[in-house]
């Protein structure tokens, strides 16, 4: 089968027409048909070749025998036919000398099938897993089913059974030599199973570069005891991988060796020049360290191997410009004597790095870098121990001459200096996974015109993630940390106060406090960080963020800082209020004894429900005692509302007030779609809303119409219907919080419209700009969608705090008590439930002050902890579901989508039932809070009975020891002292141990009651937002796509000088963007636009408020535009990987294509020719190139 080289070369190319690269993917997919079509009819000796392989490769042994007995067989049969076919070759050429010219066309036509006969009579087993990986590669393509089969034979055996070859010591053919191409999914596959069969190791990769003929492989395999194919002419083509296994002690657990076809080989006549440079790119860009072999002493042939290398070592470090590369270089001069006098070696060395340094800096002024002035500039490189010399491998001329024994000593010289060299110098080597990562770079950077344009390395956006996973894992333990120190060493001690003025100077300690233990947190913080950046297997890559993630770090804790004595006002303020009721709370307890000992005598032997009756009595007396609360006043959250409107709008009163008068905050009814363009542009209405630069550009030419007028205003509307929903999925997270209304959800609410308002493609792409005044109305609008949840949550909240109801959670232990006296229960029962119920009280709030900070560690590691994970899961999660409609919420509004699906994943973790009835939730609150809690109480009980036989002893040591985990306060406990005379410490203890355990059963079965309409998260969060908060980071979208960046750190380009980068950037189309005048959806993604001559409008630079003197001005009625390929002049910030083929945003492709029917109807544009090649995109591929740097 034929490669797909061609068609490639002309979709990567950023010069072809729109139509060469449609005719191009074509061409592509009729090619794949054919090769699937071939697939079925193929050679008896291929398909039984497959079949053999795939049942004998566990044996080893067997395995080999049976290559070499076909190697043989291949061998032979070359033998047999190359002779003849070579003498033709001669005796034609020798005609060809004496022949006419009318003759001469007939014979080159016979020397060019001749050519063709011997390029298949040289077939050998390199020919067979060619055929092998291209069969994989189309059925691969052809069938959208997970497991796919041929021939009755799993496909996915293929790489298998050859990634095990390729650890027995079998080449692999990485480039493919007679198509020019990297059959990237086949080497990727390959790759994945030798890390599925022996774990991710290390690889240390050594390329080799030269001339044809000038004893490469030879080399290599004296060097590593290797079998690459040696013989004269054209020996090697493509380049081969082989894999050494190294002893124990070294850094790395294989030696990749690759071997390469030599440059300037003659038979690509005008070609040679362009095929060796990007030969030359792929060689050094894959090897750790390459050896740059160089035959004879030709001062032209140096030249011209020397001046390929240095240009790809250049290329390789203008695309690396951020970090060390640690790329290693060695010269091997071969066919050179190496005895001599010691000053000549050196003056030969001398004078060969004074070559190189010349040839640098001519290469570097030719690719405009004027900082580069010699070879160790771009790579390390030591002129006294990286050059060789050798002699040559026989004594004589072939092939009777003699080995020679210095040969072979000059080889293993440069082994040892391979091997045990760089090997201190390099800290990281990469494994499988990676390598495989780097191959797919460098090929499809190679096939654009721009190499250095068009690299990017996946290993470094890999270790860019393992760092930020790391940053964010280190800082989230800080936050826990403190989290567990507000709500036990500054909470416990708050609850303690008897006086406002107590609470002051515990607040005053705990500041001191927490810089104290902040300070330690950071400290331990920094040195884990510094460990993984100098330990880590990415560390040549994570090094150049060392720095700026350490100054991260710091701010983060300084932000933490404010974050947490914000909390400790809160819970100040909370206990000053506690103390102007808790006084109440005692009288009572004392009536409520009083009353059940006078009752007593006359109610012992009455049933449940009389005592019943007479405690609801007895507190209906006591409630009608309380003074008589004042009604929440709803009146206060549209006063609230619109004084932050005016605190915010304070420059454009007259517009809000107006606003408000055409759209009031309480509406009868819910605002309907058919209704929002009257409510927008009512008739009559002078107010300018938006700005059409279409509409006044078609004005001046005269062919301005009500109908495009009509189109805009329209779209406008689709636009704030969107901001509806996403408003409404942010109020139904506000319904889970426990503290009531304030100016926060306001500002909450207009944060939410601006953002969605500033980053709307469907706005920018049309030349709409939106007015000061729009925003006013459409944030009006938003909070009056979500007045009703405002005046909720203030009810809820006012309920919540009212003295009834703070009251009423005793009761409970109110009527365990009047009961137990009327009863006349045992005192020491009394006591023990007493103190029960008054813990069931003091758990139920801590847990509920808790749980939210224990639930978002177990949540963060089941999602993982960035943003990059929490995105592809969720995509993943639509996709599985064709949930098309989820996907398109995400495409108007990630963030809020992001909630919204975050919301749903979590209630489905922890409100599902186990099998012992309960739920996720209240197992995970018993493992890390009831059980630890409850085992701290017990170990309390028992330490204060120690030597103890007074109550009121043992309640002031029960409290203090309790205090670890809990604020249990001796004044809530003074009761107990009234049996001080008729209870023992030690019965006290019995029935106290057995109600613990009763408690913790109660306690586990009051959370597990709970499900998502119950819960309720405390403070002005819920563990949805909580999570999200982790998760989400930067808030920053592309300026051209509005794809979210997927960085977790917010403001991480200004803190560590990382740009915004996306997963994959999604064609406009998919958001509605179209083609004016023809009304045709587009679907060019960013990369693709990025490598184009395509020009944006400098609207995109004014809505991101990145114009610069080339832009247009505000007022300005004429569009500027800039060409793609320099956005980096607008937007520095951002990272866009040029992709000319259009082909790198596989997941928005299988939705664009598996959804086109829908997004034509939903936007209402035509949808023009979409490139036939993303029809062959399956769901599992699409769903894959997502996770493609978390494998």
């Amino acid at each position: 089968m034929d490669g797909l080289q061609s068609p490639l070369q002309r979709e990567n190319s950023s010069k072809a027409t729109d139509e060469d690269k449609l005719e191009a993917q074509h061409q592509r997919l009729n090619a794949r048909r054919q090769q699937i079509a071939q697939c079925h009819q193929l050679s008896p000796i291929m398909e039984e070749f497959l079949t053999t392989l795939t049942k004998i490769a566990d044996n080893e042994l067997l395995v080999k025998l049976w290559l070499q007995c076909i190697r043989s067989f291949f061998d032979n049969s070359s033998r047999e036919h190359l002779p003849r076919l070579r003498k033709m070759q001669q005796e034609l050429r020798q005609r060809k000398e004496t022949a006419d010219e009318s003759s001469q066309t007939a014979i080159d036509d016979q020397l060019n099938e001749l050519d063709h006969k011997i390029l298949l009579a040289s077939i050998g087993l390199e020919n067979i897993f060619r055929e092998a990986g291209q069969v994989y590669e189309a059925i691969l393509a052809a069938s959208s089913e997970s497991t796919k089969t041929f021939r009755a034979l799993d496909i996915n055996l293929f790489p298998h059974v050859m990634a095990k070859l390729l650890l027995c010591g079998v080449p692999l053919e990485i480039l493919d030599g007679d198509a020019g191409n990297i059959p990237s999914a086949w080497i990727s596959a390959i790759l994945k199973s030798c890390q599925e069969l022996v774990g991710d190791k290390k690889i240390y990769v050594i390329s080799v570069l030269g001339l044809q003929s000038s004893g490469k492989s030879t080399l290599l395999n004296t060097m590593f005891g290797l079998k690459f194919a040696v013989s004269a002419g054209r020996c090697t083509r493509g380049a081969f991988l082989q894999l050494v296994p190294v002893e124990s002690g070294m850094p790395f657990d294989y030696v990749a060796v690759l071997d390469t076809e030599g440059l300037r080989a003659p038979e690509l006549g005008l070609d040679k020049h362009h095929h060796d440079n990007e030969l030359a790119t792929l060689v050094i860009g894959l090897g750790d360290v390459t050896i740059i072999n160089i035959k004879g002493e030709n001062a032209a042939e140096m030249n011209e191997i020397l001046q390929i290398a240095i240009h790809a070592f250049i290329r390789m470090k203008m695309a690396n410009k951020d970090r060390d590369l640690h790329r290693h270089c060695i010269f091997i001069h071969q066919n050179v004597a190496a005895a001599g006098a010691k000053e000549m070696m050196q003056q030969a060395t001398f004078k060969i790095q004074q070559k190189l340094d010349k040839m640098t800096k001519e290469a570097a002024e030719e690719e405009g870098l004027n900082d580069v002035k010699r070879l160790g500039d771009i790579l390390q490189f030591n002129r006294d121990t990286d050059i060789f010399f050798m002699s040559d491998l026989l004594q004589s001329d072939p092939p009777m001459g003699p080995v020679n024994p210095g040969y072979s000593m000059g080889v293993q010289d440069v082994k040892q200096h391979l091997l045990h060299i760089f090997d201190k110098e390099q800290k990281s080597y990469l494994g499988f996974s990676d390598f495989s990562h780097r191959v797919n770079d460098l090929w499809k950077a190679i096939l654009s015109e721009d190499f250095v344009f068009s690299f990017k390395s996946s290993v470094e956006l890999k270790a860019y993630n393992l760092l930020e996973n790391k940053f964010l894992e280190v800082t989230n333990h800080i936050e826990e940390l403190s989290e567990d120190w507000l709500h036990k060493s500054a909470a416990i001690p708050v609850r303690k106060c008897e006086t406002v003025d107590a609470v002051a100077d515990v607040q005053q300690r705990a500041i001191s406090e927490l810089r104290a233990m902040l300070e330690t947190w950071q400290r331990e913080g920094l040195k884990s960080l510094n460990q993984f950046l100098d330990e880590n297997q990415y560390s040549e890559y994570t090094i150049q963020w060392k720095e700026r993630k350490l100054v991260s770090l710091r701010d983060c804790v300084k932000s933490l800082e404010q974050s947490l004595r914000q909390k400790l006002q809160v819970l100040c303020d909370g206990q000053k209020v506690e103390l102007q009721q808790g006084s109440r709370t005692v009288e009572w307890e004392s009536r409520i004894i009083r009353r059940a000992t006078e009752l007593a005598p006359t109610l012992r032997s009455s049933p449940k429900e009389k005592i019943l009756q007479e405690f609801e009595a007895l507190w209906q007396e006591f409630t009608q005692q309380l003074p008589s609360e004042r009604t929440v006043d709803l009146r206060l959250v549209e006063i609230q509302v619109v004084d932050q409107l005016r605190e915010i709008y304070y420059n454009e009163l007259e517009k809000v007030r107006s606003f408000l008068d055409q759209i009031p905050l309480k509406r009868q009814s819910a605002v309907q779609s058919d209704s929002l363009l009257e409510i927008l542009f009512p008739k009559g209405d002078t107010v300018t809303l938006i700005i059409s630069k279409r509409s006044m550009k078609d004005k001046f030419i005269s062919i301005f119409t009500s109908q495009l007028e009509k189109e805009e205003r329209n779209l406008v509307v689709d636009v704030v219907s969107d901001i509806l929903k996403a408003v409404k999925s942010l109020c139904e997270d506000m319904k889970g919080e426990s503290s009531g209304f304030s100016k926060v959800h306001v500002k909450r609410i207009q944060k939410c419209v601006r953002d969605a308002i500033n980053s709307s493609i469907g706005l920018s792409s049309n030349h709409i700009r939106t007015t000061p005044a729009f925003e006013i109305k459409v944030v009006i609008l938003a909070l009056s969608t979500a007045y009703p949840i405002f005046e909720q949550i203030t009810r809820n909240f006012h309920e919540a705090n009212s003295i009834k109801t703070k009251l009423a959670d005793t009761k409970t232990k109110m009527l365990n008590l009047f009961r137990n006296i009327v009863q006349q229960q045992a005192e020491a029962k009394i006591v023990a439930d007493f103190i029960c119920d008054h813990l069931d009280s003091v758990m139920k709030q801590a847990f509920q002050e808790r749980m939210a900070g224990k639930l978002r560690g177990v949540m963060l590691n089941e999602i993982g902890r960035g943003k990059y994970q929490l995105i592809v899961r969720m995509l993943t999660d639509m996709a599985q579901q064709d949930d098309a409609e989820s996907i398109l919420e995400y495409v108007r509004d990630s963030h809020t989508t992001a909630l919204k699906w975050l919301t749903q994943f979590i209630n489905r973790q922890l409100f599902q039932r186990t099998t012992d009835g309960n739920t996720v939730f209240s197992g995970h609150l018993e493992s890390s809070l009831i059980a630890p809690i409850i085992a701290v109480t017990e170990k309390a009980a028992r330490v204060a009975a120690t030597r103890c036989t007074s109550l009121k002893v043992w309640v002031d040591k029960f409290c203090k020891e309790a205090e670890k985990e809990l604020a249990v306060l001796p004044r809530n406990l003074q009761h107990v002292c009234t049996f001080e005379s008729t209870v023992k410490v030690e019965d006290m203890l019995k029935h106290l141990l057995g109600g613990l355990g009763d408690l913790k059963s109660s306690l586990v079965k009051h959370f597990a009651s709970m499900d998502e309409s119950t819960v309720k998260w405390h403070g002005d969060s819920t563990l949805y937002s909580d999570v999200l908060q982790s998760l989400w980071g930067c808030k920053e979208h592309c300026p051209f796509c509005s794809e979210p960046c997927c960085k977790s750190q917010e403001n991480h380009y200004e803190k560590d000088g990382s740009p915004h980068g996306c997963i994959q950037h999604r064609p406009p189309g998919v958001e509605g963007v179209y083609y004016i005048g023809i009304d045709q959806l587009t679907f060019k993604n960013c990369e693709f636009l990025a490598s184009s001559g395509d020009r944006f409008s400098c609207g995109f630079c004014k809505r991101k408020g990145k114009q610069t003197p080339n832009c247009q001005g505000a007022d300005s009625e004429q569009e500027v535009y800039h060409p793609y390929k320099e956005y980096k002049k607008y937007f520095p910030e951002w990272e866009i990987d040029p992709d000319a083929g259009n082909d790198s945003a596989k997941f928005w492709h299988w939705f664009s294509w598996t959804f086109k029917y829908k997004l034509l109807v939903k936007h209402r544009k035509g949808i023009k020719e979409l490139p036939p090649t993303w029809a062959l995109v399956s769901k599992k591929e699409a769903i894959d190139s997502l996770r493609f740097l978390l494998d």
